[in-house]
């Protein structure tokens, strides 16, 4: 096969974008890497960077004249380069990462997902691994693992052509009740307890900079295909820019572990390869990638509020702090609900005064804290108007993202509420709730 021409420019990105090295990374050198690792590329793709934001994005587009077809092989990567844990650690060959993985993989307790514990455990120790590559350690440096993939190692960066709210405490802040939020702390929470665990005496043995390593673990997080619960790293892969809804290629996985790269429609001169994005809603796209879409003002499996919003803090004076990170809610679930009450019979003894805590026949009092607490969220959210979107945010394009995900937060806190109230009318009045709530609907918070 006749190799496409190489445009030799170096891409330089800020500190935050380019995580695993200081040096820019050299995109040329890694596609010719990628070339020597028997990578076959369709020759009608050419690699060219484009400003975008202000940034130099690497992209591939159709540099031919005539249509690339639906269903056109373009890119084929060798089962012998695609990296997963197991691969990496028998390429860096030391027992003691080797007995750490197995360690950490077996018997720490992380995630209250879980169907999917296992997997993100297995992203962490990734971002365990290239941090020590971060710092140069030289067991890392000096192993087959750096030599043979310094180029893909140097490459891994934010795959994003706008930089992640993650990163950003200040404007989480000004979402508070919202679910983005949510995700957020609850994220950071977990990616500081992997932090915590990591530089014990028996893993790194020296601090972890928490700064440092949230880029990469958002990085491995972006990079790569999750297939049979475990984070495969695919060289190459990384430089095509992803889209959930204009996306014109995808992958298939052959039995012998070759990734295949094909066309899912017509790819026209100076289309841009795009490939297939998973589903996820806006608030999550924003938050780990830092964009979102106008057609996905909704949610897909999961919507979390806390058990314990700030309103119930208030209303029951409570001083334990962690009852808010360690009770969720998801409202798209059908049995939220039945979840919320279980919650709160728990905590009775918080949550009833003393002439009700022994009271088992009234079935309505967890209930009437349920609504409250969804109510608290919604007048929240129905109270973000444009006017503080316009306040709180000043690029243009961050006013769009949140006025998006701020839509399908309040469709999401309606129905839910709704739902909640039809399971209560079983055991309480509403009708003086309802004129509670239109005296409030205006108010804030």
């Amino acid at each position: 096969m006749k190799f496409f021409s190489l445009i030799l420019l170096f891409f330089f990105y800020n500190s935050l974008a380019t995580i695993l090295c200081k040096k820019p990374t050299n995109y040329s050198d890694y596609i010719s890497w990628c070339y020597s690792k028997n990578i076959t590329i369709l020759p009608s793709l050419k690699f060219s960077p484009v400003y975008k934001n202000t940034k130099l994005i690497p992209k591939f587009f159709c540099n031919s004249n005539d249509t690339i077809p639906k269903d056109t092989l373009l890119i084929t990567i060798p089962s012998s380069i695609i990296l997963n844990i197991t691969k990496i650690l028998s390429l860096i060959n030391s027992s003691e990462l080797s007995k750490q993985y197995k360690d950490f993989m077996t018997q720490v307790e992380l995630y209250e997902d879980e169907y999917s514990s296992e997997f993100k455990k297995d992203e962490a120790f990734l971002s365990y691994i290239f941090y020590q590559v971060h710092k140069k350690l030289k067991k890392i440096i000096k192993s087959k693992f750096y030599k043979e993939y310094k180029y893909y190692i140097n490459s891994v960066q934010l795959n994003s052509e706008n930089d992640p709210l993650f990163f950003d405490d200040v404007t989480l802040n000004k979402l508070y009740l919202s679910y983005i939020n949510t995700l957020y702390t609850k994220t950071k929470r977990n990616y500081e307890e992997e932090t915590y665990i990591f530089k014990s005496d028996s893993y790194y043995k020296k601090d972890i900079d928490f700064e440092e390593y949230l880029p990469i673990r958002l990085a491995i997080t972006n990079t790569g295909l999750a297939i049979s619960e475990q984070k495969i790293m695919v060289p190459l892969l990384n430089l095509i820019q992803t889209d959930y809804i204009k996306y014109n290629t995808n992958y298939t996985l052959a039995s012998d572990g070759t990734i295949k790269i094909y066309s899912t429609k017509d790819i026209k001169y100076g289309d841009e390869i795009l490939f297939f994005s998973p589903e996820m809603s806006n608030a999550k796209r924003l938050l780990f990638e830092g964009k979102t879409y106008e057609e996905l003002n909704y949610y897909f499996d999961e919507y979390l509020i806390p058990a314990f919003g700030i309103s119930l803090y208030v209303k029951f004076n409570i001083m334990d702090s962690d009852l808010e990170f360690n009770n969720y809610l998801n409202l798209l679930e059908s049995d939220f609900t039945e979840n919320a009450v279980d919650i709160y019979n728990e905590h009775r003894d918080i949550l009833k005064d003393d002439r009700n805590r022994e009271d088992d026949t009234d079935l309505g009092w967890p209930y009437e804290i349920l609504l409250n607490n969804i109510k608290a969220f919604n007048i929240y959210m129905q109270n973000f108007t444009n006017d503080k979107i316009y306040e709180y945010f000043e690029e243009k394009e961050e006013r769009i993202n949140i006025e998006r995900v701020i839509i399908g937060d309040r469709k999401i806190l309606e129905q839910a509420y709704k739902k909640a109230e039809r399971k209560a009318s079983k055991y309480i009045d509403l009708s003086s709730r309802r004129t509670d709530d239109d005296e409030e609907t205006k108010g804030e918070l």
